[in-house]
């Protein structure tokens, strides 16, 4: 123990003291740690008990289950289709369950949402009520299965509406603030999704109505919720399941596969449809239900187990917090009663003992030493040596303070006569002082004009290289002699590169004339003053690509000589924009042809042109036949796509020196320019009803279409181009007289039929 106590320090104790704090905080948070994964897991099972044993729930799928599968729905689709009364007195005894059920799910404290849903599935029922009351009249009559149907018709949509709402409002705490306590599947939800996609609303309701209707939307339904049925069996199937849950989910399956052969039946027409076995139905029907019930029994089963388990867990949980306390509690006695020893036997009584003797020397200034002790600490004798050096250090002190005393006499004598020659030589240090001052102020004001000139260069060099524009200077011949940011970024050349070099080099080419034009008038030795206002140029770049540019030119004059400035804008997507706004201006957006408009004006100036050259025009208006029944039969989305098919053909065979237009509808036009004769307008005439006329495969459809074309040739026919096109639209409409698919020009016309023309 006591060489234990000589290596003992108040570090060390401080050290063991937070050593143990930390391991008893370590402790509580594993402890705490522990609680909560159990906690957690208590948490998960109680949240499913909550949802297995809300009474809502369970209500809810009562309702679905007398509403749906062997249910009331069930049923009622049965009666029909057998033609069979009997069943009629259970199909009411499941209203008036569904209306008690009601009647008890509205005394529970509800939302609004949850009151019109279960008003709006009690208005539902209460029509059903109504007419099944009325069926016996309808059975007795003989009537058929469609009048009686029609007779029964509901819409369900209010219901089957209701019951969601009431889903999710029921199991809403699934999705709060989205926690890790988020309740999982589990075997009572999938039970709750399959009687909602078996039963109203769900697969059996659209087998039924598909039966009866014949309607194939109900056939797409009823695959959807099959479809869903067996991703939840196979979901079920994947859980741990008894021997008997097994067998009844097969049984389960096999009745899905049956009704899934059924559908697949239904689908067929009538002339190939299978004989459907009612009974082995009914059978099936009878053993899905009985298997159903099996399953709810093992939930219930589960349901108690899990109510055990929350309450072992719980105990579990109890007995564990009382022994980790405990134990936290006997170490930290433990703790105390080890550290009240340390600090008593170690510290406490050894600092009384030092300071006994330091009270006794200070007040009889007694030579005795303070001893040391074999079990006192390293900080207390570190103490004690520190009083002995001090002791020391105080008679040498004492010793030093007198010989300091006459040193202070002995300098006090030397300042005197430093005082003296200071006095003298202030005067002397004034002068110099006063003149320093004036040098230092003209050092100061040479700074200043230096950096406010440092400053404007940098803010001039910061403005020119955050422009967006390219800026180039040159001087008064074209040399360039500096360029920002911009430019090398525009230019793709380095102000090295282009320094000293003339600016025609940027041109699109060096002896372009244009390109000589702009420099001589901008720069020739003689120019006086540049003009403001922007121009637009070709550049070229370093990598030979050129681009189109507007530019603005100053001049100035610096130190004598002029130097001029080009600011320099690329106006690439500006030229690309207009390009795209003329193109959208003057194109049919259906079939990317010309547009009318577009038409008129290259009418107008091809009829110009060719007066003043002396040459013919042809054109061709052109209408397509049986047009209408492609629209009326296929709908406006199969006629868009025929006419692109139309305009494709006509790019294809026009000549592309002449112009394709769509004038609206399904009206096109074609100008023939260079017309030499009647003969040469008839060939591209031709040319276009055997190209259209060909088979068109479009969706799967085969489209069949003819054109008929109506040619006017100017200045044969007409002179205005009013005249022009009217007299190629009076060709054609003989054309369509004498029949579909040909063309007739307006020369061949008799002169009576022109003369009739001109005076309508």
């Amino acid at each position: 123990m006591n060489i234990l106590s000589r290596h003992i320090t108040l570090k060390l104790i401080s050290f063991l003291l937070i050593s143990l704090i930390l391991i008893m905080t370590l402790i509580q948070v594993a402890s705490m740690q522990t609680i909560s994964d159990k906690v957690f897991k208590i948490q998960i099972l109680w949240d499913e008990v909550q949802v297995e044993q809300s009474e809502k729930i369970n209500l809810e799928n009562s309702i679905r289950s007398f509403l749906g599968y062997g249910g009331m729905i069930h049923k009622l689709k049965n009666s029909i289709i057998n033609n069979n009364p009997e069943q009629l007195s259970s199909i009411k005894e499941d209203i008036h369950q569904v209306e008690a059920i009601i009647k008890l799910y509205l005394s529970f404290q509800l939302s609004n949402a949850e009151r019109y849903a279960l008003n709006d599935i009690q208005a539902v029922i209460k029509n059903y009520q109504t007419k099944v009351n009325q069926l016996p009249h309808l059975f007795q009559g003989s009537s058929s299965i469609k009048k009686i149907d029609s007779f029964l018709q509901t819409n369900d949509q209010p219901a089957l509406r209701g019951l969601t709402v009431l889903e999710q409002n029921n199991r809403k705490f699934n999705h709060q603030e989205e926690k890790n306590l988020s309740i999982r599947t589990d075997k009572f939800s999938l039970y709750t999704e399959i009687v909602a996609q078996l039963g109203y609303g769900g697969m059996i309701h659209h087998i039924k109505n598909l039966q009866i209707r014949g309607d194939s939307a109900y056939a797409v339904k009823a695959q959807e919720k099959i479809n869903l049925l067996l991703i939840n069996i196979e979901k079920y199937f994947k859980m741990d399941l008894a021997a008997e849950e097994k067998l009844a989910l097969r049984t389960f399956q096999q009745t899905i596969n049956h009704y899934q052969g059924l559908l697949n039946n239904l689908k067929r027409p009538l002339t190939t449809r299978k004989t459907i076995d009612l009974s082995h139905s009914q059978s099936l029907d009878n053993k899905a239900l009985k298997a159903l019930g099996i399953l709810d029994q093992h939930i219930e089963i589960e349901l108690k187990s899990k109510i055990f388990n929350v309450g072992e867990q719980i105990h579990l949980i109890q007995d564990g917090i009382k022994e980790r306390i405990q134990a936290v509690m006997l170490l930290c006695i433990i703790t105390l009663l080890f550290f009240s020893y340390i600090m008593f036997k170690k510290v406490i009584l050894p600092i009384q003992k030092v300071t006994q003797s330091m009270v006794s020397q200070a007040r009889y200034h007694h030579s005795k030493q303070i001893v040391f002790h074999p079990d006192q600490i390293f900080e207390i004798k570190q103490m004690i040596r520190s009083i002995r050096i001090f002791k020391h250090y105080e008679r040498k002190r004492r010793s030093s303070q007198k010989s300091l005393t006459e040193m202070n006499l002995t300098t006090l004598r030397q300042l005197e006569e430093i005082k003296e020659l200071q006095a003298k030589s202030e005067q002397k240090t004034d002068q110099a002082l006063t003149l320093a001052n004036h040098l230092i102020e003209l050092q100061k004001n040479a700074d200043n004009d230096r950096k406010s000139a440092l400053e404007s260069q940098r803010r001039i060099n910061t403005i020119l290289n955050t422009v967006h524009d390219a800026i180039i200077t040159t001087s008064r011949y074209g040399y360039i002699e500096s360029i920002n940011t911009a430019a090398e970024m525009m230019l793709g050349y380095s102000e090295d590169e282009l320094f000293n070099q003339s600016i025609t080099m940027l041109m699109q080419e060096a002896h372009d004339p244009q390109g000589k034009h702009i420099i001589s008038e901008h720069f020739a030795k003689s120019r006086d003053s540049v003009e403001v206002g922007g121009r637009e140029q070709v550049l070229k770049r370093a990598n030979g690509t050129t681009f189109p540019v507007e530019i603005f030119l100053g001049q100035s004059e610096f130190q004598g000589e002029i130097k001029y400035t080009a600011v320099i804008r690329d106006i690439t997507q500006r030229k690309k924009d207009e390009e795209a706004i003329q193109h959208l201006v003057l194109t049919d957006p259906l079939t990317d042809l010309a547009n009318r408009r577009h038409f008129n004006r290259e009418l107008q100036h091809a009829l110009a042109v060719k007066q003043r050259l002396q040459l013919s025009v042809g054109l061709l208006l052109l209408d397509l036949d049986n047009f209408k029944p492609v629209n009326d039969t296929f709908g406006h989305n199969m006629g868009d796509k025929v006419l692109q098919k139309v305009a494709q053909r006509l790019r294809s065979t026009v000549r592309s020196s002449d112009l394709t237009a769509r004038l609206g509808g399904d009206e096109f036009a074609v100008i023939v320019n260079s017309v030499n004769g009647k003969f040469d307008a008839l060939t591209p005439a031709q040319k276009i009803i055997d190209t259209i006329a060909k088979p068109m495969f479009i969706d799967g459809e085969r489209i069949n279409i003819s054109v008929t074309i109506g040619i006017s040739i100017s200045p044969q026919d007409a002179l205005s181009l009013e005249d022009f096109i009217h007299h190629a639209d009076t060709a054609l409409y003989k054309a369509k007289n004498l029949g579909k698919g040909r063309f007739f020009s307006y020369q061949d016309l008799t002169t009576e039929e022109k003369t009739g023309v001109k005076s309508k």
